[in-house]
């Protein structure tokens, strides 16, 4: 059998404070923070994002890495994804997550749209009546819950904290 490759991480809030117990999962596996705020996991080549002919080649003697993508979930805070780059047997990939918290919530009936609005920032999103769907497009129907969680882009550690890099 083939190494596995390991990753491991710590969560902290915007102000650098350890969260425990929050929920990391990834392909087949998951686990939650310690009081620490740090985690560890491994996967197999079946839960990479390799694809196959990457694996091949490392079959072969070349070297390869795989990757996957870590998710983290905390009650009050928005949720988060990152990608673990790591190595078949070689160094775990490390990785820091700063979790932000929500700042305004509310549940809409999507037949009839609504706002949500965070009252600190005056930030706000405006959902049409039936303005969602699924990747498949079919429509969402019923409640949806709506969250905001507003990121200063001149603040460093709410930089720190966006979910993405900017790039489309």
């Amino acid at each position: 059998p083939r190494p596995r490759s390991a990753f491991r991480g710590q969560v902290v809030d915007l102000s650098g404070r350890a969260l425990p117990d929050v929920k990391v999962s990834w392909g087949k596996g998951g686990c939650l923070t310690d009081e620490d705020g740090c985690f560890a996991g491994s996967i197999s080549d079946d839960e990479t994002d390799v694809p196959d002919d990457a694996s091949r080649a490392e079959s072969l003697g070349s070297a390869s890495s795989c990757s996957t993508v870590v998710s983290f979930s905390y009650d009050g805070f928005a949720p988060m994804s990152a990608h673990a780059q790591c190595s078949p047997g070689g160094p775990e990939a490390s990785l820091s997550v700063t979790l932000r918290p929500i700042s305004a919530s509310t549940v809409l009936d999507i037949s009839k749209g609504g706002s949500v609005v965070d009252k600190a920032t005056g930030s706000s999103v405006i959902v049409p009546p039936n303005a969602l769907s699924y990747p498949d497009g079919s429509p969402v129907e019923g409640p949806v819950t709506v969250s905001l969680s507003v990121i200063d882009v001149t603040d460093p550690a709410a930089l720190a904290s966006m979910p993405g890099d900017f790039s489309a």
